[in-house]
């Protein structure tokens, strides 16, 4: 399965999550999990609307905005082979390792 991870696309396999990031540590991010029916996500604008604010309210920066995240969205199922089928997918954003913020 391929992932989108820190602005790349990469296997999931070998795909690594930092022990220092502030989501491993300490929760410290907000998620949202939508359907994909036949490939396409359901009620984008919803669960991007609401994202962003959870994400304000823990003065977290969405990385993309709602056209950025279709646009990942959309190559994510076609990488992935699901153009054609219903799935589930989780969108985490975390607070990462920013070295120059404390946790």
């Amino acid at each position: 399965m391929i992932v989108y991870l820190d602005g790349e696309y990469q296997d999931g396999a070998s795909a690594r999550i930092s022990i220092w990031d502030g989501g491993f540590l300490y929760g410290d991010g907000v998620y949202t999990t939508l359907r994909l029916y036949r490939g396409r996500p359901l009620d984008l604008a919803a669960h991007h609307d609401r994202l962003a604010r959870h994400a304000a309210a823990l003065d977290l920066r969405l990385p993309e905005d709602q056209g950025g995240l279709a646009g990942i969205i959309a190559e994510l199922v076609e990488r992935n082979g699901y153009a054609d089928r219903d799935g589930r997918l989780r969108i985490t954003v975390t607070r990462g390792t920013d070295p120059g913020r404390p946790l």
